[in-house]
């Protein structure tokens, strides 16, 4: 069973494209496959909208699999909107290179592989978390024996 999805009056292509949870260039590449009803255009001023009637069309097909040329089409779930990154754990390379030019502005003195080792030793168990803080950070730049020319 699906949600009811509250629908207007007329919606413009791009709102319809958004309750069927689909892109707009999937939604017009249906469009153009003869999958999905085609808007109508407001005579005033050619802007293209979706009627209730043609809305309940979209997700009648949407919800039959059965598009309004009556073929087949496939719908994927939505994909989630975290751009592909594990959102637990910070990339190690992301932070070893922010970290670097941080402890390199305080005046420390190493390369990225003496970074990366001292973070192994230091925490074994995975990274402080993004943005680091103080702490951590003065006991990082003692431990790869930074000058300390900034006073912390």
């Amino acid at each position: 069973m699906t949600p009811e999805i509250p629908l207007k009056s007329v919606c413009s292509a791009t709102a319809m494209a958004g309750k069927l949870a689909l892109s707009r260039s999937r939604f017009y590449d249906l469009l153009n496959q003869g999958v999905l009803p085609r808007p109508v255009s407001c005579p005033g001023s050619n802007h293209l909208f979706y009627t209730l009637e043609l809305q309940q069309q979209c997700l009648q097909v949407k919800q039959t699999g059965i598009g309004v040329n009556g073929k087949p089409v496939l719908f994927y779930l939505p994909r989630k909107h975290n751009g592909g990154r594990n959102t637990d754990k910070i990339n190690p390379d992301y932070f070893t290179i922010k970290l670097f030019g941080l402890l390199k502005n305080m005046g420390a003195t190493l390369n990225k592989s003496r970074l990366r080792a001292t973070l192994k030793t230091m925490y074994p168990n995975g990274l402080p978390t993004w943005p680091i803080n103080q702490a951590d950070l003065k006991k990082i730049f003692n431990y790869v024996g930074g000058e300390n020319k900034n006073g912390v």
